[in-house]
């Protein structure tokens, strides 16, 4: 990189430090680069591969944008993807398609004197059968009763915490002396921590 200029390439460099200042563009280079770092910083990434950052950049512009003018960033988001799938340019164009269409709506309820004034094309009904629906039962659903295994381990748990009898088990160390769990202790306690 350094010996791009022998190559017959312009070397740019960026001077990073704190107060400097682009003499031809009047920049600060350390805005700029602290602008990107708090976009990547301030929005959850899921990966920093570099496919992501034009996703994360727009996203970070949006949010910024829809807090600079005080507008809910949900609205704001559907009414531009509205613009986006319709096709239109313009949000003028698609409000002044809306405030159309309300009036046509109006016109039509004043002049109309049928009563049947909906098209015979526009089905008004829809005709579903027991197979277009697929039925979905998820294992944890409150309404459905427990399986025997949950309610066995349920009434088992309800009980107090258990150890399996052994003839033998582990011993420890306590103090100088050997300590391990006795079996007498089943018969003494209700229940024993193990």
């Amino acid at each position: 990189y350094n010996t791009l200029n022998n190559e017959g390439y312009v070397h740019l460099t960026v001077n990073h430090s704190l107060h400097f200042k682009d003499p031809e563009t009047g920049v600060h280079s350390n805005t700029i680069e602290s602008s990107w770092r708090h976009a990547k910083a301030s929005i959850s990434q899921y990966c920093r591969k570099k496919e992501f950052y034009e996703g994360y950049l727009a996203k970070f512009m949006f949010l910024k944008k829809c807090r600079a003018f005080k507008l809910d960033a949900t609205a704001e988001f559907f009414k531009q993807a509205g613009i986006l799938c319709s096709g239109t340019d313009d949000i003028n164009e698609l409000n002044d398609e809306d405030k159309d269409d309300d009036n046509d709506n109006d016109e039509n309820r004043n002049n109309d004197t049928t009563s049947n004034s909906i098209s015979s094309e526009v089905p008004l009904t829809i005709d579903l059968n027991d197979t277009d629906i697929t039925k979905t039962v998820l294992p944890n659903d409150p309404a459905l009763p427990l399986p025997k295994e949950r309610i066995e381990r349920n009434v088992k748990l309800s009980e107090g915490p258990c150890q399996i009898r052994s003839l033998s088990y582990p011993k420890t160390f306590f103090g100088n002396r050997l300590r391990s769990f006795q079996n007498a202790w089943y018969d003494n306690y209700d229940w024993l921590e193990y």
